[in-house]
């Protein structure tokens, strides 16, 4: 009876162990299925499973490539732009051309950064507007003449085609300088209608009595100011015109006398002793002189005229400015009520 029961065990035992083996077997058989079409990296081609074994591939292999593409898979190389070492350029933008095929590619394209004429990073250099002989004057900034007199009929002068916004200098903030002798007098402006002047003598723009007068007596102003408060709608590169009157001396711009923009100092060309070489008017009364471009920026800006030497030699005589901008821009001047002497000429 206990071999007899003995006998079933083994026989129970040895069918459960071929059952596991079976089934270990059958799992060992499994065949992996895959894709017809390839599919690749910048490097090799497989066929990849279409079974739940996801991560196993087939024929995976380095590309062969025929020119930019594989002969085995039809992978095409990513091509990488070449471009040129030296700069291109317009107008407006520099950049590095595509050297390759693709022409109208374009590396490191960006605005000129200017310095004067000149681009800082690409050398590019703004050609001059200016078609006079000299000694014609040209701003550094737009190329164009700032020579009032000039009547070159092909010239561009600088602020051509933008608005005028004229400011009268007896409406301006004065600020009165010292007498370099005695710091404790001050030197106080003066302001003349010379609206009765002869012909020769009569305010360039025009003989009204609201539009004749000439803010004077401050040669020698050491540190007399005349100042302009501008509130602009937007930033942007404006021209400047000074409507100056006959003095002892045209109206220079050098070491001693300066012209500030939002109290940066504009560089007038002229250095101690240079006054002939200055930006200057050649009008020997009264006149409009170009004194270039100037920044301006969004918001109020101040355009200061100011003495900074007792040298009786030195002074001005100011009609008023004007300030000249594209039309998408708004100027807002304040007039200031000045109490001056105006007397007959």
């Amino acid at each position: 009876m206990k071999k007899g029961f003995m006998k079933i065990c083994g026989l129970a035992l040895s069918l459960a162990l071929m059952t596991v083996c079976a089934s270990i077997l059958v799992g060992c058989g499994h065949e992996h299925t895959f894709a017809a079409e390839w599919k690749s990296d910048s490097t090799n081609h497989w066929h990849a499973a279409t079974c739940e074994h996801t991560e196993e591939v087939s024929d995976k292999a380095a590309h062969t490539f025929g020119g930019d593409k594989c002969t085995v898979c039809g992978y095409t190389k990513q091509h990488e732009h070449t471009f040129a070492a030296a700069w291109s350029s317009d107008e407006t933008n520099h950049w590095h051309a595509a050297t390759c095929e693709h022409t109208a590619e374009k590396k490191d394209s960006a605005a000129h950064v200017f310095d004067g004429t000149k681009c800082t990073v690409c050398d590019y250099e703004k050609a001059a507007k200016c078609k006079c002989a000299e000694p014609c004057e040209v701003c550094p900034e737009c190329g164009g003449c700032i020579e009032a007199d000039c009547a070159e009929a092909t010239c561009i002068k600088c602020g051509d085609g933008l608005t005028s916004h004229e400011y009268f200098a007896y409406q301006a903030k004065l600020s009165p300088g010292r007498n370099p002798a005695d710091p404790s007098e001050k030197w106080n402006f003066t302001c003349v209608d010379h609206t009765q002047c002869s012909d020769g003598h009569k305010h360039i723009r025009d003989n009204t009595s609201s539009g004749g007068f000439v803010v004077q007596s401050v040669q020698g102003n050491n540190g007399g100011a005349i100042t302009f408060e501008i509130v602009a709608s937007k930033e942007c590169v404006a021209t400047l015109r000074i409507d100056s009157a006959k003095n002892a001396t045209k109206p220079y711009f050098t070491d001693q006398m300066m012209l500030l923009i939002n109290g940066e100092i504009v560089d007038a060309k002229a250095g101690p002793g240079e006054r002939d070489s200055a930006i200057k008017s050649n009008k020997e009364d009264y006149g409009y002189f170009i004194f270039g471009c100037i920044p301006l920026i969004e918001g109020k800006n101040t355009i200061v005229i100011q003495t900074v030497t007792g040298d009786p030699a030195v002074g001005y005589n100011i009609c008023g400015i004007d300030v000249m901008t594209a039309s998408d821009v708004t100027l807002e001047f304040t007039p200031t009520t000045n109490n001056l002497v105006v007397c007959d000429d």
